[in-house]
């Protein structure tokens, strides 16, 4: 069985930068804000979360605050 770390951070405009990732490879992610959540995968959460917030994402315009990875 393997050990499964999760950790949640803040999520908005630029702050990945503060993210203390537990790993640096692929991964399930949970954007939410307590009404809606989106369930994704990635190799680089880094790089997919900025993708979120450009225009025609899935995930563009809705209000999420939080991050679990």
């Amino acid at each position: 069985m393997a050990n499964i770390e999760i950790r949640t951070f803040d999520y908005h405009k630029n702050s990945d930068d503060s993210w203390a990732l537990p790993f640096d490879y692929h991964c399930l992610y949970i954007l939410e804000n307590g009404k809606e959540a989106y369930v994704g995968e990635t190799k680089d959460v880094r790089r997919r979360s900025k993708e979120h917030g450009k225009a025609g994402d899935v995930c563009y315009g809705h209000a999420f605050t939080r991050i679990s990875v």
